[in-house]
């Protein structure tokens, strides 16, 4: 099902007579018939091109929502901000996902969205806004916006205006320094769990559905995280998100043992 050991013994707590790393040894020495292959492969990391000395004119004016007007907020603010990503699928695909990671419970909602313009961006966001209930639990929860510079994140003013109260602000937004998503990196690396689900260059994003974001969402979310104590990112953010905001987007907790990692939880958009 794609699920690392780990998870497997955070979700059984002491069922197991050895420890991973005991198991590990057991996989390597040839005890055990399982091969390194079907566990979860280690994310590589592509070696970054630097960016130009002198980088091109910006698209638009991020005066006062830079990467170093961001480092310039309170400690607890910076600590707390909604890192804001796109995952895309093949070039030819309108259609991507917007990922808005929660850090302080792993907690990564998926949306799907029809296509990369900014105007779509903003009317998710609107979406966000009206589930949560008003601007001020949108601001408890998102008041702070850390996202790279990405074509379908230029309307800094839609994605902080209120929908509900117009006229009013519901976060701020800051743009990552071009080409360092390091700068964002619990976003980044959180999608190594949808990618095992809908793997880059073998998934059709437009063979997506709301329902399918949805479903990948919830299995991501309920798998068993470390740094959790073996707890799941949702079945913590269902404690501080309101009431319902949750099923309004499709998403629900699925047992540790029902989790799937793998492309064939959404076989129809990814190439086998």
């Amino acid at each position: 099902q794609g699920q690392s050991l780990e998870a497997i013994w955070m979700a059984h707590g002491g069922g197991f007579p050895v420890t991973v790393r005991t198991f590990y040894n057991y996989i390597e020495a040839g005890i055990v018939d399982i091969a390194s292959l079907e566990l979860p492969r280690k994310v590589r990391y592509k070696k970054r091109r630097k960016a130009d000395p002198e980088p091109a004119r910006d698209r638009i004016d991020r005066t006062g929502r830079r990467y170093e007007d961001f480092l310039a907020l309170a400690e607890g603010e910076r600590l707390g901000a909604v890192q804001v990503d796109t995952v895309v699928g093949h070039v030819r695909n309108s259609k991507r996902v917007l990922s808005i990671h929660f850090p302080r419970f792993i907690f990564q909602l998926y949306l799907l969205l029809a296509d990369g313009r900014p105007g779509t961006v903003v009317s998710a966001l609107d979406a966000v806004e009206i589930g949560l209930g008003s601007r001020e639990a949108f601001a408890a929860l998102l008041g702070v916006l850390l996202l790279d510079r990405g074509v379908e994140f230029d309307d800094y003013r839609g994605m902080e205006r209120s929908v509900l109260e117009p006229g009013k602000k519901r976060c701020r937004v800051y743009y990552c320094d071009a080409m360092r998503p390091s700068q964002k990196p619990n976003c980044e690396r959180n999608h190594e769990e949808l990618r095992r689900i809908l793997p880059k260059g073998r998934s059709d994003f437009d063979q997506l559905s709301a329902w399918d974001v949805a479903v990948a969402c919830s299995h991501v979310n309920s798998y068993p995280r470390k740094a959790l104590g073996g707890a799941c990112p949702l079945s913590l953010a269902s404690q501080v998100l309101p009431e319902g905001f949750l099923e309004t987007f499709g998403i629900e907790l699925v047992e540790a043992d029902d989790v799937v990692l793998r492309p064939s939880l959404i076989p129809h958009a990814v190439k086998q």
